[in-house]
């Protein structure tokens, strides 16, 4: 069965948000573990996010040399990953959504040398006498000088449901968080569906992370301009979080939602896959808010969904913290969960044990 909703796809790393490249960066763009962008100073995907090429779609390219025939006549969502040069570490960095794969390519009009600075046009002029290039990058490069080279995009997608991130708000990742032993090495892509390696789910925890990252800089910048971007970035996440919970097939997030929705709760699709990914990844949460917003319900819901076991305290002048901890011990050795809670009292006393409040996965 072909349940393919996407691609995960590995860039060389950017120093202007895949929006170009300029004078200033060349050098930098030269610490590329890409042989081409190390040798040339920029590579194609520099672009993926420039606004010249077109209104409604960003048209981009990642280099692969197999062609992603699960991906062809589909409109799913490309995922981008990134190895940073300074701290050797990958990122997740920005999507594709309503993405397509392009196999014929797409001839943008524009021709590579006029979006190269003078600096990097210099530089390519060097390496034609340099054994840096040869063969067909040798050929290239003269084609680029020459102005024959065109930009030509192997993917797109639609600007509306597209987003590079803040660079604040990069996500790490690992070759785990995307279904593969190890990023890098000779693989260009992996395949997003529940029989893939890449499973929706993980693609989930991602978005998630990255929309938790964009929350906590927004309370953090001043200028109204930056706000307003990543505002938008947000609203993105939440539609890309929206696409791959329906399309993304029989999944836990797609239960978890699907349930709330019976129970007659209205919890955001987002705030219920924070909640699961917190528990899963963090391993406690703390939950704030004001009263009658749905904290407890939340939580008693996952308990009873999860059939989480749980315990019950002791209450009042008996209460005994070292009991309780030791309690708490034995049920997550069990079952591997231990859900608890509390209600005060009027003297301010554990008296009224309503589990759960808090919950723990070890």
């Amino acid at each position: 069965m072909d349940d393919v909703i996407g691609i995960v796809a590995r860039l060389a790393w950017s120093y202007t948000g895949w929006k170009g490249v300029t004078s200033e960066v060349f050098e930098k763009q030269k610490q590329s573990g890409f042989g081409f962008v190390s040798a040339t100073g920029y590579g194609h995907e520099d672009w993926n996010f420039a606004e010249e090429f077109d209104k409604e779609y960003y048209y981009g390219y990642f280099q692969t040399h197999i062609v992603p025939t699960k991906f062809l006549n589909k409109k799913g969502i490309i995922i981008f990953v990134s190895r940073n040069p300074k701290d050797k570490k990958y990122y997740f960095v920005g999507f594709y959504g309503k993405a397509e794969y392009l196999p014929n390519g797409y001839d943008t009009g524009i021709r590579i040398i006029e979006l190269l600075p003078e600096n990097i046009k210099a530089h390519l002029e060097n390496l034609l006498s340099s054994p840096r290039v040869s063969g067909v990058d040798l050929n290239y490069v003269k084609n680029v000088l020459t102005g024959k080279a065109k930009f030509i995009a192997n993917i797109r997608g639609k600007k509306k449901y597209s987003a590079i991130f803040h660079p604040r708000a990069y996500v790490e990742v690992s070759g785990e968080d995307i279904g593969v032993r190890r990023i890098g090495g000779q693989w260009p892509f992996v395949y997003v569906g529940q029989t893939e390696r890449a499973k929706p789910e993980m693609i989930k925890n991602l978005l998630v992370k990255a929309r938790e990252k964009h929350e906590d800089i927004l309370n953090l910048l001043s200028d109204r301009e930056e706000r307003e971007f990543v505002r938008s970035v947000i609203e993105k996440i939440d539609w890309a979080l929206n696409f791959v919970n329906i399309n993304g097939g029989n999944s836990k997030m797609s239960k978890l939602e699907n349930y709330f929705r019976f129970k007659g709760y209205c919890f955001p699709e987002h705030l219920v896959a924070q909640f699961y990914t917190a528990l899963k990844t963090k391993g406690f949460v703390i939950l704030s808010g004001l009263t009658g917003t749905g904290k407890t319900k939340i939580a008693l819901e996952f308990t009873e969904l999860l059939e989480m076991p749980h315990i019950i305290g002791a209450s009042g002048s008996v209460f005994d913290s070292h009991k309780e901890i030791s309690a708490i011990k034995n049920v997550i050795e069990a079952g591997g969960f231990a859900v608890y809670g509390w209600d005060r009292g009027s003297t301010g006393n554990l008296e009224v044990v309503n589990p759960p409040f808090v919950l723990w996965i070890y």
